[in-house]
């Protein structure tokens, strides 16, 4: 199973370990480096507030053990930020935690 950052290096025909930073990102997709830094800290925020939804390291499996073997914040934030940018329907879709920033990312990439 491919990693949202895996599947974008791969749209941008980059090698798929390749990092990012939101500066990078900002500009290789056209939507505003603070909507970009929102998902980011939502997702960091989301990772103490709900951490039951934060995958275990090295799986795709929910930790059901608490803190333990858990993605870090940092990690979980960059996974919703690429989760985003890929448009991953659980954050995006009408009803979804990030639809208003999606919304406002396309309305920017439509005016430009």
């Amino acid at each position: 199973m491919s990693t949202f950052k895996q599947k974008y290096n791969k749209k941008l025909k980059l090698p798929l370990d390749t990092s990012h930073t939101i500066k990078d990102i900002s500009k290789q997709i056209n939507v505003p480096e603070r909507i970009l830094q929102e998902v980011y800290n939502r997702g960091y925020k989301a990772a103490d507030t709900n951490w039951q939804s934060v995958r275990q390291q090295g799986t795709f499996k929910k930790s059901k053990k608490g803190f333990k073997n858990r993605l870090s914040n940092e990690q979980w934030a960059w996974g919703r930020l690429m989760g985003f940018v890929m448009t991953n329907p659980k954050q995006v879709k009408e009803g979804a935690p990030d639809r208003d920033l999606y919304e406002e990312a396309w309305k920017h990439k439509r005016s430009t």
